[in-house]
C-alpha cells in the first residue's frame, strides 16, 4: 500500500471516528474510538515512513487517549447492559447523554 493511500485512509478513518464519537449513543462512540485507533495506526505508519517524528509523537499520544476512550465506552456499555446507574470506574457519576 502506498504511503499516500495510507495517509488518506488515516484521515478518512479519523474524520468518520469524529462523527461517531459525537453521537449520543455509547455504542457509536465506542466504534468512533475504534476508528480513531485504526486511523492513528495508519498515520503512525505514514509518519515513520516520512520521517515526520513530531507527528509520530502526536499520533502515539492520540492512540493512547483513543484506547482509554474506547475502554471507558466499553465500561458505559456494560453498565447500561446490566441496568446499572452510569458510573465511571472510579465511582463518580457520568453525565447523562444528550437527547437527540
Amino acid at each position: 500500500m502506498s504511503m499516500t493511500v495510507l495517509q488518506y485512509l488515516g484521515v478518512a478513518l479519523g474524520l468518520l471516528g469524529a462523527v461517531l464519537v459525537s453521537s449520543a449513543l455509547a455504542r457509536h462512540r465506542r466504534r468512533g474510538f475504534g476508528l480513531w485507533i485504526a486511523s492513528n495506526a495508519c498515520l503512525i505508519a505514514w509518519a515513520v515512513s516520512s520521517g515526520a517524528w513530531g507527528l509520530l509523537a502526536m499520533y502515539a499520544v492520540y492512540s493512547a487517549t483513543s484506547v482509554m476512550g474506547w475502554r471507558n465506552q466499553g465500561i458505559v456499555l456494560t453498565q447500561e447492559h446490566r441496568g446499572m446507574d452510569a458510573q465511571r470506574h472510579d465511582g463518580a457519576a457520568l453525565p447523562a447523554p444528550l437527547e437527540s
